[in-house]
């Protein structure tokens, strides 16, 4: 009994990574719309900011110039532009790498308007989390700035999607599997904030990323299930 239900499992668990693996092959055939938009909007604020760096200040949130209200906060546009900007070359590309890696894989499973939504929402509370750690600790003269937030957030939602599944990028030797990959990723995080260490990284940013991430995933999840079953009546 034991021996078939693995059997099975190992079948289900090896036709899910083919599919995954399907859908990084086709991705240049897909129309992914907002992945690539998020991307192209997070190169151009990039350029500007490169050409005028001066501007900064009117793209990202400092912990510093905080006049403290929740309203002024949440009203302000740079709890939106802060997860468009960043600082340097090495910085943008991972996070695109990441953003375009992840993107189509949710942008395909939820639809366009569901992830846009996602995206934003995960970028401005993330975003908003970290400043009010910074605010309320001794840590009160930092830029927030980064989509890295946001693309925690993209990795939660995946978690709940495919916990078990790989991704196998450019050979079999490199393989992304989620639940080790989200493990990885909230220990060290954790680990950096705890003991202080590079404090230039939004830790509390990336955490609750992840589990704002998780929590959107399930409501998707439990959406998918209930259109489902109300198909089979």
């Amino acid at each position: 009994m034991e021996k078939k239900f693995f059997l099975s499992l190992k079948k289900k668990i090896l036709k899910k990574n083919y599919e995954i693996n399907e859908l990084i092959l086709k991705i240049l055939n897909k129309n992914l719309f907002i992945t690539y938009l998020l991307i192209l909007i997070n190169i151009i604020i990039y350029y500007i900011l490169f050409l005028f760096p001066n501007k900064i200040k009117f793209f990202v949130l400092s912990s510093k110039k905080i006049s403290f209200s929740f309203y002024n906060l949440i009203t302000n546009y740079q709890i939106i532009t802060n997860f468009f900007s960043h600082i340097d070359f090495k910085h943008i590309l991972f996070n695109m790498f990441y953003l375009f890696i992840f993107g189509f894989i949710i942008e395909n499973k939820i639809g366009k308007l569901k992830f846009l939504l996602y995206y934003l929402f995960t970028g401005i509370f993330s975003s908003l989390f970290q400043i009010l750690f910074l605010y309320y600790t001794d840590f009160n003269n930092f830029y927030i700035l980064g989509a890295s937030g946001a693309i925690y957030g993209l990795l939660g939602i995946i978690y709940v999607f495919y916990p078990i599944y790989k991704i196998k990028i450019f050979s079999k030797k490199y393989c992304i599997k989620f639940s080790k990959f989200i493990i990885y990723f909230l220990f060290l995080s954790i680990f950096d904030l705890l003991f202080k260490l590079n404090l230039n990284v939004g830790h509390i940013s990336h955490i609750t990323g992840i589990l704002i991430g998780i929590f959107l995933g399930f409501i998707s999840k439990k959406c998918f299930i209930y259109k489902k079953k109300l198909k089979q009546k």
